[in-house]
C-alpha cells in the first residue's frame, strides 16, 4: 500500500509540475504559420503641415492626435492631397478647451455623420465628436459633452472607451499597482459602464489570478498586459493587441467569451519571465474592419529607445481567429490605417513619422 501511495503521489506531482498556466481567461489557439502572401512597398505622402502622433482615418481626411502639440490636439489633413484642413480640439483651460482628450479609436454612423466617442481625462468629461460637422464648419462640433467622473469610482482613468449603444460604452480597465515593494499589479479587465450612472454593469475578466509576476523585471512588471484594443465596427467584438506578447485577444461582447491568438513558434506568457533586455513589443498601433484584423507586426526591443525594426509585416486575421494573409511590408511601420472601401493602408514610419500608401492585394 505504502508503494502504491507513493507512485501515484509522484505521478500526481509530476503531472502537476508539467501542467500548463493559463493565464488568459478563455481558449487559447495556436494557429499555423502561413507564408508572406505579397510584398507591399508604399508611396510617401508630403504633408503641407505639422503631422505627428496617432492617425486615424475618416473618408478622404487623416486626423493625427499628439497631446504635445503648442495649440491643438488633432490635426487634420486630407489623405489624398497632404493639405491640411484645420485643428481640432483647442488644448486650454477655457471654454471649450481640453488639456488632454483621447485618440479617436472608433467612428460609427449617425444620422448620416461620421462621429467619434472621446473622453477628457484631466476635465472628468467624456462627448461625441462630430466629425461630419467639424470638418464642414473648420472647428470643434461636439453633440455632447457629459460629466465623467473616474476618480470619485475608479483608480485609473480609461484611456480605451468605446459606445456600445445609446446607454452604455465598454472601457479598458488598466491594472494597478498593489504593492510599491514588489512591484505586483492588478489585471486589467474590459468593463460594460451605464453613460448615465456611470456605474459599471457588466465586468469581463480576461486573465486569470495570479498576475504573471517577474521579480528580477521591476518596474517593468505593469507592461505585462499591455495592449492596443479596437472594437470591431459592428460592436460585436473586441480585438486586443497585447504589446509584450505576439498574441491578439478577440472578446465576444455579449457571450463574454474569450479566445487567445498566438502563430506557432512565438513565445508565450513564460517568456516574461526571463531577462528585462529580452522583451520586445511585437503587435504596434493596428487595425480592424468589419472581415479583418490587421495586425501590425514589428518587433522591436522595448527597453532600448535606440532600437530600430527591422522585420516589418501585417498579419492579418478573420474575426474567428484564422490567419488568413501575411504581408511583408518594406518600410519600418509602427502604425497602420486600413481604407479597406478603396482597399488602402496607410502606415507611419518609425521613428520619421512618414507616412506611405499602400494598394492592398486583398
Amino acid at each position: 500500500m505504502k508503494i502504491l501511495i507513493y507512485i501515484f503521489s509522484c505521478i500526481f506531482f509530476c503531472c502537476g509540475c508539467n501542467r500548463n498556466v493559463s493565464y488568459i481567461n478563455g481558449d487559447m489557439i495556436i494557429v499555423e504559420d502561413i507564408k508572406v502572401s505579397d510584398t507591399l512597398m508604399g508611396k510617401k505622402i508630403v504633408f503641407d503641415s505639422i503631422n505627428s502622433g496617432i492617425i486615424s482615418l475618416c473618408d478622404s481626411f487623416a486626423f493625427f492626435y499628439n497631446p504635445r502639440m503648442p495649440d491643438y490636439q488633432y490635426y487634420c489633413f486630407n489623405i489624398n492631397t497632404g493639405k491640411h484642413v484645420c485643428n481640432f480640439f483647442p488644448l486650454g483651460r477655457g471654454n471649450g478647451e481640453f488639456l488632454n482628450v483621447t485618440p479617436i479609436m472608433q467612428q460609427y454612423f449617425e444620422n448620416g455623420e461620421v462621429k467619434a466617442f472621446f473622453t477628457a481625462i484631466n476635465e472628468e468629461k467624456a462627448g461625441i465628436f462630430n466629425i461630419t460637422q467639424s470638418v464642414k464648419q473648420k472647428a470643434t462640433v461636439c453633440d455632447t459633452v457629459f460629466d465623467f467622473k473616474w476618480r470619485s469610482k475608479y483608480t485609473r482613468p480609461f484611456v480605451y472607451v468605446f459606445k456600445y449603444d445609446e446607454d452604455s460604452f465598454m472601457a479598458h480597465k488598466r491594472g494597478v499597482q498593489l504593492t510599491i515593494e514588489e512591484h505586483k499589479y492588478s489585471l486589467p479587465q474590459f468593463v460594460m459602464i451605464n453613460s448615465n450612472t456611470g456605474d459599471i454593469e457588466r465586468t469581463y475578466h480576461l486573465y486569470n489570478e495570479p498576475a504573471l509576476y517577474n521579480p528580477v523585471a521591476a518596474d517593468w512588471n505593469g507592461s505585462f498586459y499591455l495592449s492596443w484594443n479596437l472594437m470591431k465596427p459592428d460592436k460585436s467584438k473586441v480585438a486586443m493587441f497585447m504589446t509584450l506578447l505576439p498574441q491578439i485577444n478577440i472578446l465576444d461582447i455579449g457571450t463574454g467569451a474569450l479566445k487567445g491568438i498566438r502563430v506557432v513558434g512565438e513565445p508565450g506568457f513564460e517568456y516574461l519571465k526571463g531577462k528585462v533586455e529580452d522583451l520586445k513589443e511585437y503587435y504596434l498601433f493596428s487595425d480592424v474592419d468589419d472581415k479583418y484584423i490587421y495586425a501590425l507586426y514589428a518587433p522591436k526591443s522595448y527597453t532600448d529607445p535606440k532600437a530600430t525594426i527591422n522585420d516589418c509585416m501585417v498579419h492579418v486575421f478573420d474575426w474567428e481567429g484564422n490567419f488568413v494573409y501575411k504581408l511583408y511590408i518594406y518600410e519600418a511601420l509602427n502604425q497602420i490605417r486600413v481604407d479597406l472601401k478603396n482597399k488602402v493602408m496607410y502606415g507611419v514610419s518609425f521613428p520619421t513619422e512618414e507616412v506611405f500608401r499602400y494598394q492592398l492585394p486583398i
